[in-house]
């Protein structure tokens, strides 16, 4: 007689509420490419590798006796499991024919969960929808109806804005002071815009109901936020300052394998007054884990500091990269 328990072959027949077969090709495909070195190095892979490594531990964790009973099941198996991967160098890395680490599934979780990374605006967004979600069905559909045009209309408008000036035109509207403002004062064309209009908007407080006021600001700041998104789509980039005994080395590094210019700032220690070498560059997005490695492998022990840049303005950015040989090349 069947006591309700399930046998060990129906609980490996679901996993992670697929069909067991439908899960092994995933895993396949997941596992394959992150030893091939060609899974995404942002959320994409790293989610995907967690969920394959987690589901099977996990479920490894959650049917083996004592550890089931005992120690915790799946959660302990999935922590411990993944630390004796990494430690015993069993999880994806490519390594060339120099030493150069070229690919490695763990740098990329660790820069994926940082401060810096896109972990914690994942988590936001999560946190974000999952409140809207739980909300009450018929209070939701209420409060959608009335603040969804003012998103979607702020969203569409800041999108057509920040296009019409990226291609140095103007709508002959309320934003030619800001294109002004911006040309020779530097100011963001999104915030003086927001000014205008909040400016603006004030002026109607008399004679208009305090509702249709906050309409207006969910709608200049939903403009504000997308078309500042559009205006400095492409052009924000990364700051990378490098302390380290070994400077020469990794700007070398940083101008073979990544292709960067760098600034070597001369220095000097705070407490010893030794002297030190800072390295200066600035990279995009993509290129911080590369060059986050390089300084690891060179130098386990140096200084790094890192700042999200705006706007860059110079070679290699707003203008074409130009290649210069030094006397001794």
């Amino acid at each position: 007689m069947s006591n309700g328990k399930k046998t060990l072959a129906q609980e490996f027949s679901v996993l992670f509420n697929l069909p067991w077969y439908v899960f092994l090709i995933f895993a396949a495909v997941v596992v394959g490419a992150g030893y091939m070195g060609v899974l995404p190095q942002g959320m994409a892979g790293c989610f995907a590798f967690m969920i394959v490594l987690g589901t099977v531990l996990g479920k490894i964790g959650d049917n083996t006796p004592i550890i089931k009973d005992y120690l915790g099941g799946g959660a302990i198996v999935i922590i411990f499991g993944s630390a004796a991967l990494n430690y015993f160098g069993l999880l994806p890395s490519i390594v060339d024919a120099e030493g150069t680490v070229k690919y490695s599934l763990v740098s990329n979780i660790t820069s994926f969960f940082k401060p810096t990374g896109a972990f914690l605006d994942f988590y936001i967004a999560a946190l974000i929808t999952g409140s809207i979600l739980g909300m009450n069905r018929k209070l939701l559909v209420k409060a959608a109806a009335r603040y969804f045009p003012a998103i979607f209309g702020g969203l569409g408008l800041g999108l057509s804005l920040g296009l019409v000036m990226r291609g140095g035109a103007s709508t002959g509207g309320m934003d030619i002071p800001p294109l002004v403002l911006k040309k020779f004062f530097r100011i963001p064309v999104s915030v003086s815009l927001w000014a205008f209009d909040f400016v603006i908007m004030l002026t109607q407080m008399t004679f208009h109901k305090p509702e249709d006021l906050l309409y207006g600001i969910i709608l200049l700041m939903t403009i504000s936020f997308s078309l500042n998104k559009v205006l400095l789509m492409g052009t924000s980039r990364t700051e990378v300052k490098i302390v380290s005994a070994q400077a020469d080395a990794i700007r070398d590094a940083i101008l073979s394998k990544v292709d960067r210019g760098v600034t070597m700032l001369h220095g000097e220690g705070g407490f010893l007054h030794a002297p030190t070498e800072m390295i200066l560059s600035v990279v995009s997005n993509h290129e911080l884990p590369k060059i986050e490695r390089l300084a690891r492998e060179i130098d386990p022990a140096c200084f790094v500091i890192i700042n999200r840049v705006s706007e860059v303005w110079g070679r290699g950015f707003s203008h074409s990269k130009q290649y210069q040989f030094s006397e001794k090349e």
